[in-house]
């Protein structure tokens, strides 16, 4: 009989393993564009600058994300090509203020509230300066540790003997 925790007696591996998912833990990242609309149609132009909202989302109720730091590792042509450079050596299409962005902990959702996850947001400006008129991507790294938060039960079977 299996049980939870497990005890070492019963374990055929004794050595310190990886523990495996069975299902991908992950953060939900998502960009939004803050429009200070110059007019009807105002959108991101070749030579704008503009605030995004970059947005990551926890959508489990026991995970917590620790230390969640997301790093901007380049913008870059649709097609992976570079950004090309203005004469004076900068790059026509950049983010500010920092590559580094901290999040920090992400807690877990409300289980309670099963339509709301979880969510922190920061901002960064997105400057374009005499780029060319295409797509581009905005690349990402991220990091952080998981905490769970587990509750569970058990029983146990005890044999008792007449004294």
């Amino acid at each position: 009989m299996n049980h939870f925790p497990f005890f070492l007696s019963e374990w055929q591996e004794r050595n310190c393993q990886n523990w495996l998912f069975q299902y991908r833990i992950f953060v939900c990242f998502d960009i939004v564009t803050i429009l200070y609309v110059d007019g009807p149609n105002d959108q991101i132009e070749t030579s704008d600058t503009e605030c995004l909202c970059l947005t990551a989302c926890n959508r489990y109720s026991n995970v917590t994300f620790k230390d969640l730091v997301l790093v901007v590792t380049e913008v870059t042509k649709a097609n992976g090509d570079p950004v090309p450079n203005l004469p004076d050596g900068t790059p026509s299409v950049f983010v500010k203020p920092s590559r580094l962005i901290c999040f920090g902990d992400l807690p877990p959702c409300n289980a309670n509230t099963p339509d709301q996850l979880s969510c922190l947001s920061r901002e960064l400006v997105l400057i374009s300066s005499g780029a060319l008129e295409e797509k581009y991507l905005l690349k990402i790294s991220y990091c952080y540790s998981v905490e769970f938060a587990f509750r569970g039960e058990d029983q146990f079977e005890l044999q008792l003997y007449a004294s």
